[in-house]
């Protein structure tokens, strides 16, 4: 019998032992719903990685007794984090999530909540044995809680050396109910973008500074936002001390559909690089990259380049691929654009419509007369030469007055339609 106990004794000590350690190691997401915990006694004995914290002035007895998993009141599935307080509005009660590696300036949390007429603050906590160490999230407000599960989010949390994201509810009076479920901690760089359009001027730049908010890089011994960009601003650097492939990748795009296309500055260091334009599945693993373009070679002055219309893919990264035959050579990228395609390609018309002119061309004052031959509907769309529709009017006038004000000085495409068939125009304004 005393070994069967002494057994007992050290499983109990063992498994506790993983928990902790299980729990003292950070973690990049949470996805959390409660399900997988146990339910109706105290949070520390659920087998979860969260803790929670009260000030009440009696001590954490009731937090032990009144806080933890629970099978009802949740938002979605069976279980939440639950707490029923025995404190008044003076106090407050923390939800403290596992340990985390991201709170990074690049991840932001959503929940569900509930309590009637209680508050909550969002923040991040540096002890989670220390209700002291909480830091409110800098710009966020107060929130007033119902008595429904309402979704709620914190926005991108700044970056800190705390590793805890914490929710600190304070109570109106005792005997308040309070649920909490459905936790994400994720990444913004998770979330699709239609277009992109950085010239990393909002970017820290200098040696050992990262790659831009969502971009990434394979294959590079160094990359991240450096000086030595066009006209000495910020760009992307990358750097091979040998020789191989390195791959700059794009922020996750929600339209690769054959319709849009990219348009960046490049430079090298040396005459010897070349680039090629392509697509990729995952933008930590070089072998899911799919070639676009053809491979070019990249100057020692900055050149811009256009990727021309990218065709649709199930990919969701755009990437270049640099392809380097000479250690310690160093690649710049700067202004780079992901756009829709002006699609400025000439299809079939009749006589009648392919008879457009602009006047004056250039123009000075960005007024602009278009003049057709026929009084048919047509539309008017003004496109910039990276592939932005920029302005779009539709008439069934022969003449039609625009005012371009609103545009800056430059090269644009007009693209004249109609039912016959479509002509585009080159326009100045200067």
């Amino acid at each position: 019998m005393k070994k069967q106990y002494i057994l007992l004794v050290l499983v109990v000590l063992y498994c506790l032992n993983f928990s902790f350690a299980q729990c003292d190691t950070a973690v990049t997401t949470v996805d959390d719903s409660f399900e997988s915990y146990t339910t109706g006694g105290a949070l520390s004995g659920a087998g979860s990685c969260w803790t929670a914290l009260t000030t009440n002035s009696g001590g954490d007895g009731s937090l032990d007794g009144y806080t933890g998993v629970r099978d009802t009141g949740a938002n979605t599935g069976s279980n939440c984090l639950s707490s029923y307080t025995f404190f008044g509005s003076n106090n407050y009660i923390y939800f403290i999530s596992p340990k985390l590696n991201s709170i990074d300036g690049t991840h932001y949390a959503e929940f569900y909540a509930y309590g009637a007429g209680a508050t909550l603050r969002m923040g991040t906590i540096s002890n989670p044995s220390d209700y002291n160490t909480f830091t409110e999230l800098s710009g966020s407000s107060e929130i007033s809680l119902t008595g429904a599960h309402v979704k709620y989010e914190s926005g991108v949390v700044a970056n800190t050396t705390d590793e805890y994201f914490t929710v600190r509810i304070s109570a109106p009076a005792n005997h308040t109910s309070i649920k909490f479920d459905d936790f994400k901690w994720q990444s913004i760089c998770n979330t699709t973008v239609a277009t992109v359009d950085d010239d990393f001027s909002s970017y820290a730049a200098g040696a050992g500074n990262p790659m831009p908010t969502c971009w990434n890089s394979i294959g590079t011994v160094a990359a991240g936002v450096r000086t030595g960009g066009i006209s000495d601003s910020n760009c992307i650097m990358s750097y091979n001390s040998g020789t191989g492939d390195m791959y700059i990748i794009a922020p996750k795009l929600s339209t690769i559909n054959g319709s849009y296309v990219s348009e960046f500055q490049i430079k090298a260091n040396n005459n010897t690089a070349t680039y090629q334009v392509g697509t990729i599945t995952n933008n930590t693993d070089a072998n899911t990259f799919t070639p676009v373009g053809a491979v070019t070679s990249i100057t020692d002055s900055f050149v811009l380049r256009n990727s021309g219309t990218v065709p649709s893919s199930s990919n969701e990264y755009f990437a270049i691929k640099i392809t380097t035959v000479v250690p310690h050579t160093s690649v710049r990228i700067d202004g780079f654009k992901w756009n829709e395609s002006a699609v400025l390609s000439t299809e079939e018309f009749t006589t009648e419509v392919e008879k457009i002119s602009l006047f004056p061309n250039p123009s000075l004052d960005k007024q602009v007369v278009i003049q057709t031959s026929n009084t048919k509907d047509k539309e008017i769309a003004i496109y910039s030469l990276n592939g932005k529709k920029v302005f779009v009017t539709k008439s069934n006038l022969r003449f039609v007055d625009l005012s371009l004000t609103s545009l800056s000085y430059g090269i644009y495409m007009v693209k004249v339609t109609s039912n016959e068939g479509s002509l585009v125009k080159k326009l100045i304004l200067k």
